[in-house]
């Protein structure tokens, strides 16, 4: 099967997959194959699996000139895997959608928890549209809450302090007793977002050239 020059697929690739339901779902790559990939089971924004695999979708994902590129699909659960059908050389399309993939990324974030209080957190992942973190204390945070706070971007040789402001959307328990706040980015200013979402950019392609991470979804 023939694929684009401009469709480069990877294991780890973050992948956001619409039915024709036009319910959204997201994913990323686990393996390929000749004519498939095998992905993760589809999840939606709020972690919550497909409940029918099968069907026929549209895909959007980034290439290497970080352009949203689209194409349909087909998607099929065989034998407990789910793959998905890759593209020929005549389906693949730009598309503009506002839509921000986020990365796995472990980022320190000072959030004011009261007035003239801040408290240090690390983050599970990141996007241009929100940021989650683990959080041990279960009565700290409410969905609906909105939050004031700073996100260090780490890029290796430097590092650059962003001021956010959220709404918590989503909290969900982990492992030994923790939390993960999912937090939504409001009245961010485009050039700040902007520094987020080049972050993604570069976390996204370091993450595809090391081994053992995973990527998942989207704000």
């Amino acid at each position: 099967m023939k694929i684009k020059e401009n469709v480069d697929l990877w294991v780890n690739q973050l992948l956001m997959i619409e039915y024709e339901d036009f319910r959204v779902y997201y994913s990323n790559i686990i393996s390929e194959d000749e004519d498939v990939v095998y992905i993760q089971l589809p999840q939606d924004k709020n972690f919550i699996p497909v409940q029918r695999v099968n069907g026929k979708v549209n895909v959007y994902m980034y290439n290497e000139k970080k352009e949203m590129i689209g194409f349909p699909s087909y998607i099929q659960e065989d034998d407990k895997k789910i793959k998905l059908v890759k593209p020929d050389i005549d389906s693949v399309r730009k598309v503009q959608r506002r839509n921000y993939f986020r990365v796995l990324a472990p980022l320190t974030i000072a959030i004011e928890v009261s007035p003239g209080e801040t408290q240090k957190f690390v983050t599970d992942d990141i996007s241009g549209g929100g940021l989650a973190f683990i959080n041990n204390q279960s009565d700290l945070f409410k969905v609906g809450d909105e939050l004031t706070g700073i996100v260090t971007l780490d890029n290796g040789s430097s590092s650059k302090a962003v001021p956010f402001k959220g709404r918590v959307v989503g909290i969900r328990p982990e492992l030994r007793n923790k939390l993960r706040v999912a937090v939504e980015f409001i009245e961010m200013k485009e050039p700040v977002r902007a520094e987020i979402i080049r972050y993604c950019y570069r976390r996204q392609f370091e993450i595809r050239d090391r081994s053992g991470e995973l990527m998942v979804g989207t704000y």
